[in-house]
């Protein structure tokens, strides 16, 4: 898949989106090496977890072909909601045109946008070295660890990070948000590591684990 950067958008959700992202969804689960949802997840539960209040979801398309997917809803009800969680998948075919950096670039400045105040990331599986390169680029910190809470399907247990960053610094009008320069660096170096994972979905996101906020 070529990437036309006039062609290619980031764009709000909408329901003739959803069969796509279900797709997308199930073969990610299947893997079982990064996704806290497992192949029995239903339709309903992952609709609620991706596209539905609190949630709002965002898709990618080059010439209007579906790419990849994020989401952002508050963390926490209440008094919690002023921080941000996310989620993000990129399709195999769209690996190598730094979809997973754009993503997240795109996440940051719009929960800024949303008035969240930072985006913390629950559940980042220790094995998905894509991943945490990427959140360390873009001036995530762990600030936690959790031992064994991942039953990864070839590796056993596996301990998961949760991980924070403040959006202080995130401009709402600047092309790229600050700290994810080198995130984009981080996303190439990954995507020259192997053509094995080269074919498969790519998985971004901390807070995988639970379909309530926060949990």
């Amino acid at each position: 898949m070529q990437d036309l950067f006039g062609h290619s958008k980031i764009r709000i959700y909408t329901p003739e989106d959803w069969p796509k992202i279900w797709e997308l969804f199930q073969l990610v689960a299947q893997k079982g090496d990064v996704f806290a949802y497992d192949e029995s997840t239903s339709e309903e539960t992952a609709k609620y977890l991706w596209v539905l209040p609190p949630s709002q979801a965002y898709v990618a398309t080059i010439e209007e072909q579906f790419v990849g997917t994020y989401f952002i809803r508050p963390n926490q009800p209440g008094r919690g909601n002023h921080i941000a969680n996310a989620g993000f998948m990129v399709h195999p075919q769209a690996r190598n045109l730094k979809w997973g950096h754009r993503l997240l670039n795109h996440a940051l400045v719009q929960a800024k946008k949303d008035g969240y105040t930072g985006m913390q990331f629950n559940f980042v599986v220790q094995s998905n070295h894509a991943a945490l390169r990427l959140w360390r680029s873009a001036e995530f910190q762990t600030i936690g660890i959790v031992p064994g809470a991942f039953r990864h399907a070839q590796l056993g247990l596996v301990d998961i990070a949760i991980m924070y960053r403040s959006l202080a610094t995130i401009s709402l009008t600047q092309e790229k948000a600050e700290g994810t320069e080198k995130a984009e660096k981080a996303e190439k170096a990954e995507n020259g590591a192997g053509t094995e994972r080269a074919e498969r979905a790519e998985i971004l996101e901390g807070d995988l684990g639970s379909m309530k906020d926060g949990s």
